[in-house]
């Protein structure tokens, strides 16, 4: 009987698994060192804003590469920023999430489907 309980468990709750590509900034994990310290009022933009906006840049940047070419074929090179330790390390953080996330994708619906959709949301669709 207690060999049943994991899959009575499963079907209960069921299992959720993506139908389609995603791609997109979930959770972004900032490193400690850029959050805010007590005199972030003087500072503006903060490290932590800094991180964020290239985090997201390096993102987008990423994608774009693998909308223009499926193929694509990463440089280390491509990951570098210049500016600000924050804005540098988000760059590289942002580049190297996007990466991974196309690579599951293209792994898991082929390059076809992942590029399609890459497309539909680089166009707003």
């Amino acid at each position: 009987m207690r060999k049943w309980i994991p899959i009575l468990f499963l079907l209960m709750a069921g299992c959720q698994t993506p139908k389609q590509p995603q791609v997109g900034m979930n959770d972004v994990h900032v490193p400690k060192v850029f959050h805010p310290s007590l005199n972030w009022i003087d500072e503006a933009p903060s490290h932590y804003e800094r991180y964020l906006g290239m985090f997201r840049q390096g993102y987008w940047d990423c994608i774009k590469r693998y909308i223009e070419n499926i193929d694509y074929v990463s440089q280390k090179s491509d990951a570098y920023a210049c500016g600000w330790l924050s804005e540098v390390a988000g760059y590289s953080d942002g580049y190297t999430a996007a990466e991974r996330d196309v690579k599951k994708n293209i792994k898991r619906f082929g390059k076809e489907r992942t590029a399609k959709y890459l497309k539909e949301i680089w166009e707003g669709g």
